[in-house]
């Protein structure tokens, strides 16, 4: 079996060697173009949000496709790269919950403090959104789907002083995606590692 030494060479091991025993790999590489990838994608959505251009320069959802084959790219490299540390999901998951959960909940507490005022129109759809389950809703709720006036994706007052004012929850959906991209990886990195006779415990 062919397994990389951590300095870019390959060696040969026996089959049956156990691959806890190797030295952990350190994943200290930085990719500098993946940074202007990321500023392309930045620049392909918020020119179809913002700028009225033609249909053929409209690339934004070309934008959200490279977000999220650069989120697969490093979510998947991140858990091969600790396959040998016992605590290699509780660390991930930690970090992830730190980074995404803060401000992705605290969109959603916002018009719920302020349902005292506004009154929103709800929808019982509306209850996916905390689980990362919203962008489910258009399957749930078909015939719910009036375009850019969708009751689980558009909060809107039902007060008259405050028709005009609207929570928007529909761009939550690419965060939706990613996490469960992200809940799915560890079975898959498990599986793959199985297979490839790489450590996979947690």
């Amino acid at each position: 079996m062919k397994v990389a030494d951590g300095k870019g060479s390959v060696k040969h091991r026996p089959a049956g060697t156990d691959s806890s025993a190797l030295p952990p790999p350190e994943n200290k590489l930085y990719y500098p173009a993946l940074d202007g990838l990321r500023a392309v994608a930045v620049l392909m959505v918020f020119t179809t949000h913002y700028l009225r251009l033609p249909q053929f320069l409209n690339w934004g959802r070309m934008g959200v496709d490279i977000f999220f084959v650069l989120s697969g790219f490093l979510i998947t490299g991140i858990l091969y790269d600790s396959a040998n540390r016992k605590d290699r999901y509780s660390v991930f998951y930690k970090r992830r919950v730190l980074r995404i959960f803060p401000l992705y909940y605290l969109v959603l507490l916002l018009p719920v403090l302020m349902e005292p005022i506004f009154r929103w129109r709800l929808h019982p759809a509306l209850w996916l959104w905390p689980a990362y389950a919203g962008n489910y809703a258009p399957f749930l709720w078909p015939s719910d789907v009036h375009g850019t006036d969708t009751a689980f994706e558009v909060l809107r007052s039902t007060r008259l002083a405050f028709h005009s004012f609207s929570w928007n929850l529909d761009h939550l959906w690419s965060l939706c995606v990613r996490n469960s991209f992200t809940l799915c990886g560890r079975s898959s990195c498990i599986r793959c590692g199985k297979e490839k006779g790489y450590a996979t415990s947690a």
